[in-house]
């Protein structure tokens, strides 16, 4: 019999153990029968002792119990019992061991999607529109050769000289003329007219060609200001940007520099066609706010914003001598103010333009900020204290048993989590998110890390 026991080692209850969740059975009911099985053979070597010493009860991982048996043991062997007993309990210690040592080694760890996973989180995000992200352009430059004839309808106005390094288109500006005035004809059409067309078309409701002001004020001149497409990303961002245009004084001496905004500030409910939502242009700047509202404004409203289409709408009729505003734009292009001569090139566009670029030499400047919905998904990464206190650096061992550099790290580990690698189930690396600074990790600390993919 006590040769028999030399089987129910540690060691040997282990690899029992092992074997038994390689074949995908419970490692505490294989260990269970066995012992049961001992019994029972003890049981039949020593069949003439007939002190009856007690029940010994077995109990599996899932809470089952397991057979009774009642023994006649020799008392001087009573130390059997508790012999097995003692094995049963140490191999229950060595699997907790062994649980903890996997728990600790482990390289990858599964999302729970209930839990640890958040998507379609949606955030506005809001970022400088001109060239390299920032926010104000100061130098304003177009190409006086512009290809072809589209420099009779419009000018693309870019950060830097036409040909240099980093020069880009960043926004284009336009003159439109209801009945075609301040053009000649070009082809078959009148380039102020056919401006004028197009924008309406765009902007406006189907059965509507004329563009109104707040006031209700009809307007057949307007100055068009388009950002460039792909600045805007989703949408020029309301209520953060600010026009700034130099000019000549008026009658009552009000010239020089003018900023502009719009009332999405003041604004709940704003008003919404087919081009999206509309805005008034008024007279304020983005730090003070408001000067003049749109409906206290000599001569109707200034103009017209729409954030979606990234386009700013301004009533001509407002920039002259005499009218609401007062001021004249002929600081810096040809003489003679906003034309309108009938067949006659007015270059009224080159005139908006160079308002626009006074202002910048002025050191007042465009300031514009675009706006976009960016999607993502959270991922909550949970580190345990029992997870992850190891590492798999070359480093952390010596020697070819892979023994600890360092001994403290074996009761005592101490590592730093540095980077978070995103797999999918074939284990192949979808992304990396890098931690600011390297987070201490040991069994006295778990950490949450949360990963924000963006899309």
């Amino acid at each position: 019999m006590a040769q028999n026991m030399k089987n129910f080692s540690a060691e040997s209850l282990a690899n029992l153990a092992k074997e038994a969740a390689a074949q995908g059975k419970d490692p505490q009911e294989e260990i269970a029968k066995v012992v049961e099985e001992t019994l029972e053979a003890a049981q039949a070597v020593e069949p003439t002792v007939t002190t009856n010493f007690a029940t010994l009860q077995t109990k599996s991982k899932k809470g089952k119990k397991g057979k009774k048996f009642k023994q006649n043991i020799n008392p001087q062997n009573v130390n059997v019992q508790a012999l097995v007993e003692a094995q049963v309990q140490e191999r229950l210690r060595a699997i907790e061991n062994e649980k903890k040592r996997m728990t600790n080694g482990k390289v990858y760890s599964r999302f729970d999607t209930a839990t640890d996973v958040v998507g379609n989180v949606k955030e506005a995000v809001s970022a400088g529109i001109w060239s390299d992200g920032t926010g104000t352009l100061s130098n304003f430059f177009i190409n006086t050769t512009q290809s072809g004839s589209t420099g009779r309808y419009f000018l693309d106005v870019s950060n830097l000289t036409l040909g240099s390094s980093g020069s880009a288109v960043q926004f284009s500006v336009a003159y439109g003329n209801r009945a075609g005035s301040g053009s000649q004809i070009v082809n078959v059409d009148k380039p102020t007219k056919a401006i004028y067309s197009q924008y309406a078309q765009t902007l406006l409701a189907a059965n509507d060609g004329i563009f109104t002001m707040e006031g209700s004020v009809n307007t057949d001149e307007i100055f068009v200001l388009n950002f460039e497409r792909a600045r805007q990303k989703e949408k020029v961002d309301p209520g953060n940007w600010q026009l700034t245009l130099s000019g000549s004084s008026g009658t009552e001496n009000k010239g020089g520099l003018r900023t502009f905004i719009d009332d999405s500030g003041a604004t709940t409910n704003p008003t919404i066609n087919e081009a999206g939502r509309v805005f008034n242009i008024v007279s304020g700047s983005i730090s003070s706010g408001i000067n003049t509202a749109a409906a206290s404004q000599t001569g109707g409203g200034i103009g017209l914003f729409y954030p979606d289409q990234g386009i700013l709408i301004l009533n001509a009729g407002q920039f002259r001598p005499g009218n609401g505003l007062d001021i004249s734009l002929r600081t810096g292009g040809p003489a003679g103010g906003i034309g309108s001569g009938s067949s006659v090139h007015n270059d009224n566009h080159f005139k908006f333009f160079s308002a626009i670029s006074a202002s910048g030499a002025a050191g007042s400047g465009f300031q514009a900020r675009n706006e976009e919905d960016v999607t993502s998904t959270h991922y909550f990464v949970r580190v345990r204290n029992q997870e992850f206190n190891y590492s798999n650096n070359p480093t952390f061992t010596s020697g070819s048993n892979g023994a600890f550099r360092f001994s403290t790290m074996k009761d005592d580990p101490r590592v730093y989590i540095t980077t978070v690698g995103l797999y999918d189930d074939a284990n192949q690396l979808l992304a990396v998110a890098k931690l600011s600074k390297p987070q201490l990790k040991s069994f006295a600390k778990e950490l949450l890390v949360k990963v924000k993919l963006d899309y």
